[in-house]
């Protein structure tokens, strides 16, 4: 007995033919990868096996260097934010002081009008 396996490529919004299951999804060509009921899935599992021995699962640096550099990121700013609000309260109080001693030679000097 002769099986002829055909895989059939279907654009999405096609229709799945008789008897075919989707084994795998290619995303960047929008299409499916469909194969006979039970061929689908034992192809989709021999697929997957071999992306996990090409691509290993564990710490990927790419991703720990991602974290690391927003960690930094959210330290910086915050210390951006702590200096910045800082000295954003030193001109405060210096203009406060200011505005005292303003007041204070301002009342000096009415009093030494009101004495001429």
């Amino acid at each position: 007995m002769l099986v002829i396996l055909s895989a059939l490529e279907l654009r999405e919004g096609s229709r799945l033919p008789r008897f075919y299951g989707v084994a795998w999804a290619e995303e960047w060509r929008h299409t499916y990868v469909c194969l006979p009921v039970p061929f689908n899935i034992i192809a989709r599992r021999v697929r997957e096996f071999w992306h996990r021995l090409q691509l290993p699962v564990g710490r990927d640096l790419l991703e720990d260097c991602w974290r690391d550099g927003y960690n930094q990121g959210n330290v910086r700013g915050y210390r951006q934010g702590k200096e910045a609000g800082l000295s954003c309260q030193l001109i405060v109080t210096e203009i406060r002081a200011e505005l005292a001693e303003l007041k204070t030679t301002i009342t000096a000097s009415g009093d030494n009008d009101a004495s001429l």
